[in-house]
């Protein structure tokens, strides 16, 4: 049997099963840095409007130095939330990992603390799922600051007929 904690769902799964996929052991101790974590961030494309490849240059300098100010502030705010469950001497790490139709994909890595030796769900809840929300919250106040948009735009495409 397999129990979710994010839901308090348990699960029976076949022995047969178990051949075919893969269970992640998250007690065990892959990294001394402890257990790394990947959230993904869609950013709005940046609105360039220089007329000169210079000028734009400039302004995609521009447009990466506030995306890296964003994560870093936000491990910054996660350090100071000592309640946090994430390794503190790990720095964040993030990458631009796919340029999507709608958004530009950034992903951001995390180390958490050493899982503890617990049978109580409702700290290792605390432990895997609160600190990636929290770790969430400190990246969208630190976006927000910055004046970039999480959000990722809806196009749509208007065509007028003449009637």
């Amino acid at each position: 049997m397999l129990y979710d904690i994010r839901n308090n769902h348990r699960t029976l799964i076949r022995n047969s099963q178990f051949i075919k996929s893969k269970i992640d052991n998250l007690s065990k101790v892959a990294s001394t840095d402890g257990l790394r974590k990947s959230l993904v961030y869609k950013i709005a494309y940046p609105g360039l409007k220089g007329s000169t490849p210079e000028e734009r240059s400039e302004q995609i300098g521009h447009f990466k130095s506030r995306i890296d100010r964003i994560f870093k502030k936000s491990f910054e705010l996660c350090v100071n939330n000592k309640p946090l469950k994430i390794n503190r001497d790990r720095e964040f790490e993030w990458a631009l990992t796919n340029t999507g139709d709608y958004a530009l994909h950034y992903t951001l890595w995390l180390y958490l603390e050493r899982i503890p030796d617990t049978k109580v769900t409702s700290t290792l809840r605390k432990h895997l799922v609160r600190t990636l929300y929290e770790v969430n919250d400190a990246v969208f106040t630190s976006a927000e600051i910055e004046g970039v948009s999480l959000s990722t735009p809806a196009l749509n495409e208007v065509t007028i007929r003449n009637a």
